[in-house]
């Protein structure tokens, strides 16, 4: 059995993450490749009442509308989201690499650790060690796009990507684009100490960025398999 493959994209919101992973996921698997498309966001967990239990804590992180959630103090809304990642990671993640499968992660825990790395009252060791056992992917792809180009491609702003929640004020373009600012600052230091595949989208096509995920993910799994990708239609 050929051994899994885990991949995941990070980046800003609107870096094109979720686009770029389901291409990816989808020329792969015209190419004959066993993979699977994990979306962080989704709940479903192939039993009924695991799927249920997952989309309460999903309300719980996403769903909060003006419930004034930074009254519980960002250690609550920390575990809650390292909980999320440790049952995707458990129920989903590992079963598929077990199972020798590509798997491909349209978010990974890399984001939001960069957001509560920012907040100045966190204790970075308490950070590290929430998110420490989970699966470390063998292929991390950084999007990396200005905050203003990001701000271009939303329809509207939330209150989690705005900074909001670190007092910077009501959800605007301005609020966005500071905030991603000092998010991308982390990020990028994360880049170059982790040696991600860090990949500027900003004139890239999603062709473009989609080929040149697939080209590395082949070049670090079965090179034997590049004209095979090449012969493939990009989905």
């Amino acid at each position: 059995m050929a051994e899994g493959f885990l991949v995941c994209f990070e980046g800003l919101d609107g870096a094109g993450k979720t686009t770029i992973a389901r291409a990816v996921t989808t020329k792969l698997a015209a190419a004959g490749l066993a993979v699977e498309l994990v979306e962080r966001k989704n709940p479903e967990c192939r039993s009924d009442e695991l799927t249920e239990r997952m989309k309460l804590l999903k309300r719980l992180i996403w769903e909060y509308g003006d419930v004034p959630i930074a009254d519980l103090g960002d250690y609550h809304a920390l575990y809650n989201m390292a909980s999320w990642f440790s049952a995707l990671d458990f129920r989903k993640i590992r079963p598929l690499l077990a199972a020798g499968v590509i798997v491909i992660v349209d978010n990974w825990y890399f984001k939001f650790f960069s957001r509560f790395s920012l907040k100045h009252a966190m204790d970075i060791n308490q950070l590290e060690s929430c998110f420490s056992h989970l699966t470390r992917p063998h292929l991390v792809v950084y999007l990396d796009v200005a905050p203003e180009v990001a701000a271009g491609r939303k329809l509207e702003f939330g209150k989690g990507e705005t900074g909001f929640f670190d007092g910077l004020g009501q959800p605007s373009r301005e609020t966005f684009v500071t905030y991603q600012r000092n998010v991308r600052n982390v990020m990028n230091q994360l880049a170059r100490e982790e040696g991600w595949l860090l990949i500027g989208v900003n004139s890239k096509s999603p062709d473009q960025i989609t080929s040149l995920v697939v080209e590395a993910i082949v070049q670090r799994t079965d090179r034997n398999q590049t004209a095979l990708l090449t012969d493939s239609p990009a989905g």
